[in-house]
């Protein structure tokens, strides 16, 4: 029977949570609201000059907060541009997508099963599905073999998207993999096997 993790339990106490955090979250809008109705009913007491220069102040207090969120929108969105680019994993997707010429399911290497501890892991390596457009299946790295990679081809998976340093891991193993399948694309960090070719 597989341990639960502890961060488990953490997320369970997390979601009791919600609620009290979305109470609070009300109890700040209301506060807000409140506050901003009597900024108005504040005017009541000025000129119509004086008003139109409040109003123009809110405004321009409101277009620079505005401005500020847009900004620090667009700069966190070139930075995780430019690291996404210089992501190996990232440019491999993009160099082997076009070759990847059969349409269907992929088998992805993911991490390890356990972790040290011998805890189960999240393994799954989603963000290769993500960038070639496909959906698929994970391997995690315990669990590769060329018999459950057959498994996974008679499943309907296409390609094996096979991560070099998690096929290390098992000697022999990228070797039985060659002489099983036609390699149809590779790059540093990985070798895409035709399943097809089986």
């Amino acid at each position: 029977m597989p341990k639960i993790h502890p961060t488990a339990i953490i997320e369970e106490n997390v979601s009791i949570g919600i609620p009290a955090a979305a109470l609070l979250f009300g109890l700040g809008a209301d506060k807000f609201f409140e506050i901003f109705s009597s900024l108005f009913n504040f005017y009541g007491d000025f000129s119509s000059s004086e008003k139109a220069k409040k109003s123009l102040l809110v405004a321009a207090l409101g277009i620079a907060v505005c401005g500020t969120f847009v900004l620090e929108a667009r700069q966190l969105r070139a930075h995780f541009l430019e690291h996404r680019a210089a992501d190996e994993s990232f440019m491999c997707a993009a160099n082997i997508k076009p070759l990847l010429r059969e349409t269907g399911l992929i088998l992805v290497s993911g991490g390890h099963c356990f972790d040290a501890g011998g805890y189960q892991t999240a393994y799954n390596a989603s963000f290769m599905f993500y960038w070639l457009d496909r959906k698929g299946f994970n391997i995690c790295v315990e669990e590769q073999s060329l018999e459950k990679v057959r498994e996974f081809a008679s499943g309907g998976a296409k390609y094996f998207v096979a991560q070099k340093s998690a096929l290390a891991q098992k000697p022999d193993l990228a070797a039985e993999l060659k002489r099983a399948f036609p390699l149809a694309a590779k790059c540093d960090e990985y070798f895409v096997f035709d399943l097809e070719e089986n």
